[in-house]
């Protein structure tokens, strides 16, 4: 429960959407997508959150972290009441390339990474959400953007 996170002084991390112990937390991450405040790549910073059960009622992030359960890695089902809510397409995109960077840059930081976001299946299914927005985007086919060509030896 959100008690026992709490009383294992676990942290909530609001990107992960996960209650993480002190050596998963990677703050500086956090703050790297938080900074961003203000600018046209900002971070929900009060992402919306709904319960399947009430799709119409507004749960802040204080609300939504104590519905946490513990994660069973071998299953899980989509209508577990208390394990999944309903946000946003922005929170989801922001929370993927929170996961991905978090993986890459856990090899230099040694921070670790909750198991479920370090899962092969879960990499898979940010990589093709994000793929499925930028194709579902009007403007991503017509926008021009640079990348270096290398040679590796």
């Amino acid at each position: 429960s959100a008690e026992d996170a709490l009383a294992r002084n676990c942290t909530f991390d609001p990107c992960a959407m996960a209650w993480v112990p002190s050596s998963c937390l990677y703050n500086a991450l956090l703050q790297f997508f938080y900074l961003m405040k203000g600018t046209s790549n900002a971070v929900p910073m009060s992402p919306s959150f709904h319960t399947f059960s009430h799709p119409n009622q507004q749960l802040s992030i204080d609300e939504a972290s104590p519905l946490a359960k513990p994660v069973q890695m071998s299953f899980v089902h989509a209508t577990d009441e208390g394990m999944f809510v309903i946000t946003t397409l922005e929170w989801h995109l922001t929370h993927c390339l929170y996961v991905l960077m978090k993986n890459v840059r856990s090899k230099e930081t040694m921070i670790g990474i909750e198991p479920r976001y370090c899962h092969l299946g879960h990499l898979e299914h940010c990589s093709s959400t994000l793929l499925c927005f930028t194709k579902s985007s009007n403007t991503a086919s017509s926008k021009h953007t640079f990348s270096q060509i290398d040679i590796y030896p």
